[in-house]
């Protein structure tokens, strides 16, 4: 192929000499003012010729001095550069900025330079200079955007990520779906725990590989949880549970968080009929606290109590609850047995301070003692004070200290 290419080139070029042949052949004569030049059409081109590598020789010598000069600058600044970005991917923060700001008022990568430097700076915790440096850096046209970042980037690691969100949202709409323009504002939004947006960019945090599906999954359940646990008033609260999806009102997880932040929030009877719903499809003794929470003073909540226990009749949060409510309505003999059964189930605190103050009430002086100090091991719960002196009267105070609901 390149043998037919060169001789269709040769041919061309021999049938182009023979049809310049006579025009080289022949004069040329040029009339001015009286004057008359006449020469061959071949000299008059070697002339002009020779005038053009004339001029461009004059030209090249007269701005010889200066490209020589500026070639010097220019080798010692990509000399510079080079020294302050492998001392920047060190951590040699000083000798970076040193060498990286000479680069930038030598070189022609200045942008580059003054961003270097400005994060040099930052390393060294001088935000003013760092600052400095990237307004430098953003007199380049060019350079506008990677600014941005780079301060976004810097204020981040400076725990300003309120600022950082600021200045990445001076890109716009049209850049938001960079990768790096992304990861900063999840971290941003991540350091200020405002997980609803988090969430609502993790579709596009995915679609750029910054996280993968598991991570997005995780993302959306803490939004989701977030909202339930930051509800301020029952509106709001009511609000985040109607987002949840009708399984995600089920898990165990979602549902603590809503009871918990209803009866945080004076209105604990919000949540008694999904949790009762739950727990008749998932026994759970976590559930069951904040059921009886829930449910507060209802009358029918021994019946309840009761009912279940004969579907599990293993489950001491169940037998400590009865025992209570059995203690509120003066059942002293049937709460003691309910409430030593919880404790030899699963030795409680609660279950062990419950029972305590039972027997004082009921005299047992000795019982209670020993039901406090079982459960002063079980949490930081201290003794209780009627108990610890022997005039002192062991049932007046205890009985003050009877659950009341």
């Amino acid at each position: 192929m390149k043998i037919m290419l060169s001789l269709v080139l040769a041919v061309g070029l021999a049938l182009l000499a023979v049809w310049a042949l006579p025009i080289l052949r022949g004069y040329v004569l040029i009339r001015a003012d009286g004057w008359a030049i006449e020469m061959n059409v071949f000299v008059l081109l070697a002339s002009l010729a020779s005038l053009y590598v004339l001029i461009r020789l004059a030209v090249w010598l007269w701005y010889l001095p200066g490209n020589a000069v500026r070639g010097f600058f220019q080798r010692r600044a990509a000399a510079q550069l080079e020294i302050g970005m492998l001392a920047l991917s060190e951590g040699n923060w000083q000798k970076a900025e040193k060498a990286l700001s000479k680069a930038a008022r030598k070189g022609d990568q200045s942008a580059l330079s003054y961003i270097g430097a400005a994060q040099a700076a930052a390393g060294t915790g001088h935000e003013g200079r760092a600052d400095e440096y990237l307004q430098h850096a953003d007199q380049t046209s060019k350079a506008h955007d990677s600014v941005l970042i780079t301060r976004a980037s810097l204020q981040l690691s400076a725990n300003h990520p309120d600022e950082a969100l600021a200045t990445l949202n001076e890109l716009g709409r049209a850049r938001e779906t960079r990768p790096r323009v992304l990861e900063l504002k999840a971290r941003a939004l991540e350091q200020l725990e405002r997980w609803s947006e988090l969430a609502a960019i993790a579709p596009a945090l995915t679609k750029a590989k910054i996280i993968d599906q598991e991570q997005q999954s995780r993302l959306e359940h803490k939004a989701l949880l977030a909202a339930l646990e930051g509800a301020q008033d029952s509106a709001e609260l009511t609000t985040a549970w109607k987002n949840l999806s009708r399984g995600q009102r089920q898990e165990a997880v979602f549902l603590k968080a809503y009871a918990a932040n209803a009866a945080a929030l004076g209105a604990s009877d919000m949540a008694e009929k999904d949790l009762r719903a739950a727990l008749g499809r998932q026994w759970s003794d976590d559930l069951l606290d904040h059921f009886v929470i829930a449910a507060g003073e209802d009358s029918k909540l021994t019946t309840q109590l009761e009912k279940w226990l004969t579907k599990h009749p293993d489950s001491a949060g169940l037998h400590r609850h009865l025992g209570r409510q059995l203690v509120l309505g003066e059942r002293y003999a049937k709460a003691k047995e309910h409430l030593e059964t919880s404790v030899n189930l699963s030795p409680s605190a609660d279950a062990w301070a419950e029972l305590a103050e039972l027997k004082a009430h009921q005299g047992d002086t000795e019982g209670a003692l020993a039901c406090y100090r079982q459960a002063s091991q079980k949490s930081a719960l201290p003794l209780g004070p009627a108990l610890l002196t022997a005039d002192a009267d062991p049932v007046a105070p205890a009985s003050d200290r009877l659950p009341h609901g």
